[in-house]
């Protein structure tokens, strides 16, 4: 008969690791599970902003200029006045899109809070790496709607820095 030595799950995991480290590891959980749709994040990255560029932007941007004249909006194009607030929805929305269903998720479908919180990841950590998950979500979503707006000419490559940055922050 072979004898075994228990040495206990604290040996396994180091509680120190996950209070230190838990907002970032809840974060890397929910990257992780957003790349079982990326083809449908990355659709909607792109269609979107195109879809919403062609109709709004360009359909009602033509009407828009044809009746007032090209820079009839403090001199700039409609495309190019509707821009910043186009880029401010897209942060919403992926902030959103990421923050409504996997609390969902957590608390009602898949019940991963309750496994996460039974160990040292506390409740604030999970809040923490949920947000985290979120804006980075956000982020790409951004910049994909910031490469639409560049190939439709309504925005300059000088500009996709700060515009990044203040459409993130209108998503939170």
């Amino acid at each position: 008969m072979i004898k075994v030595n228990w040495v206990g799950a604290a040996k396994l995991v180091d509680p120190q690791v996950s209070i230190r480290f838990g907002a970032l590891f809840v974060a890397e959980n929910r990257i992780r599970n957003m790349m079982k749709w990326w083809a449908s994040i990355l659709a909607f990255g792109i269609g979107n902003p195109s879809l919403y560029l062609l109709s709004i932007g360009i359909g009602v941007g033509s009407l828009v200029d044809s009746s007032l004249g090209p820079n009839a909006i403090d001199g700039v194009s409609y495309l190019t006045f509707l821009a910043p607030a186009l880029l401010a929805t897209a942060g919403i929305q992926g902030a959103m899109d990421e923050v409504t269903w996997p609390t969902l998720e957590g608390f009602v479908w898949d019940r991963t809070f309750f496994s996460m919180n039974s160990t040292a990841i506390t409740g604030k950590q999970i809040v923490d790496g949920i947000m985290l998950a979120a804006m980075a979500r956000c982020v790409l979503q951004v910049f994909m709607y910031e490469l639409c707006l560049l190939a439709f000419g309504a925005i300059t490559w000088e500009s996709i820095p700060i515009l990044l940055l203040v459409s993130t922050t209108a998503g939170f």
